[in-house]
């Protein structure tokens, strides 16, 4: 090298610039490198606790289930057999809740329920025969991650209605058993759902669940159950409460396990799942887009995006397995965190301000849920006690601890359901807390009660 040219590199307008750009450049694989081995160690903890960390090992995670002991399969092959109500005659177009629990029910209506019921004799014997197998996996590819298709939620849902207007057929005929049975199968269609690791069913199944559970105020309602029928759809909503517990557990871990393949997405395939492009085109403004898109991923940053994601979902993982009033209050907590981080930055938390949900909203739905369940099921242990003891209506103290090992609790806030009496004849449970929660920002035209009514 000649001395004119080391004399020009000893000046510092040429070796400065030189020396940054060889410093960001050191700077930047480091980062990359810190960040991309994070997220590695992140998934794999994940993988340590038997758990997927990607769409792949989830849907091996998801149990296949031979063909001859699956539920799922032969409930889709019962709809085959579901006829859609007449024009004009579709229970399911109406809110009938409140005189479906109880009282006399309109006469059109009444019509409409027992021609869907009737039309649909064959759907329910092939349901029916449906949920005594034992297992249950949907044919859903989660391989596919973010274009996994989920056709089977909406006829899963159509047939929670069926089964709910099935019961109260029967009822109105005067045939509790028939009614019963038609409980049991309609809380093991949803059910079937429990173990899917989606959260979106998870959520189609509280629907169902929420769907199905006035069908039971009205049985309870229109007839003095047995004591046998009486356990058994105690029993029943019992197992309902445990699966919304697993439900939730595997619909978040389900979230995460495909959430982090969508940080692998080319700036297309994110540009066409998110829409974040679509409004920009090809032009100017799209390019420089593309280009930080694809900054993001040589710098490090998609990386620490990704970091994040797992840890918040983790923590909604860990949350579903809490008791409900403290998973409530930590899925505030990381409610409060996103708001706070999403906001600050809005560039570093690109992918993971698509994919994160708000986690008070689902683990709200399920709480709520619960408490519906619970009043269910006390209201069930007091029907217990009346059909050993001519109707009487019994006090906290007659029901415990032969009919009722304790009173159970709102989950809200961990306090005892309400007992009310209602004269002779006639009592309410109620989860005073859920019903408050339930209603924040509601009408109070459109007021909801986290209860049990019973009128005779």
């Amino acid at each position: 090298m000649s001395e004119a040219v080391v004399r020009k590199w000893r000046r510092p307008k040429f070796w400065v610039p030189a020396a940054l750009i060889v410093f960001f450049v050191v700077a930047g694989v480091a980062m990359r490198f810190a960040s991309t081995s994070a997220a590695n160690q992140r998934l794999e903890a994940i993988r340590k606790e038997g758990l997927p960390a990607n769409s792949l090992e989830l849907d091996t995670w998801y149990k296949r289930v031979p063909l001859s002991d699956n539920a799922a399969e032969a409930i889709l092959l019962a709809t085959f057999h579901r006829v859609a109500p007449a024009a004009g005659k579709n229970p399911n177009g109406n809110s009938m809740d409140e005189f479906v629990t109880r009282g006399p029910v309109p006469p059109k209506l009444a019509e409409a329920i027992a021609e869907y019921v009737r039309a649909n004799a064959a759907a329910i014997e092939k349901l029916e025969e449906a949920v005594r197998l034992s297992g249950s996996r949907y044919p859903v590819d989660l391989t596919k991650g973010a274009a996994i298709t989920i056709g089977h939620l909406s006829p899963v849902k159509d047939l929670a209605f069926l089964m709910k207007w099935a019961a109260v057929q029967g009822s109105l005929e005067g045939k509790p058993d028939v009614a019963v049975r038609h409980l049991k199968t309609g809380f093991a269609i949803a059910g079937t759902l429990a173990l899917e690791p989606l959260l979106i069913s998870e959520l189609v199944r509280i629907a169902c669940v929420a769907i199905i559970l006035p069908a039971v105020e009205r049985v309870v309602n229109d007839h003095q159950l047995s004591f046998e029928q009486a356990s058994e759809l105690e029993e029943v909503l019992r197992k309902v409460e445990e699966q919304g517990r697993d439900a939730m557990f595997h619909g978040m871990v389900g979230e995460r396990a495909i959430g982090v393949d969508n940080f692998n997405l080319t700036y297309q395939q994110f540009d066409q799942l998110s829409g974040w492009g679509a409004t920009t085109g090809g032009g100017p403004v799209g390019f420089f887009k593309a280009l930080f898109f694809n900054f993001r991923r040589v710098s490090g940053i998609n990386e620490r995006d990704k970091a994040f994601f797992i840890d918040t979902m983790t923590r909604w993982v860990r949350a579903t397995k809490m008791g409900f009033p403290e998973m409530l209050r930590e899925c505030e907590r990381v409610d409060d965190l996103l708001e706070a981080e999403l906001g600050k930055h809005p560039p570093r938390y690109l992918v993971s301000n698509m994919l994160l949900p708000p986690p008070s909203g689902v683990a709200k739905k399920e709480a709520l849920l619960a408490a519906r369940l619970r009043c269910a099921r006390m209201a069930l242990a007091i029907e217990k006690f009346r059909a050993r003891n001519s109707g009487k209506l019994p006090s906290l103290a007659d029901l415990q601890p032969d009919y009722l090992q304790e009173v159970p609790r709102d989950p809200v806030d961990d306090r005892p359901l309400e007992y009310r009496l209602g004269g002779a004849k006639g009592y309410t449970v109620l989860a005073a807390t859920s019903t408050a929660l339930a209603n924040e920002g509601r009408r109070k035209t459109n007021a909801f009660a986290a209860g049990f009514v019973v009128e005779r």
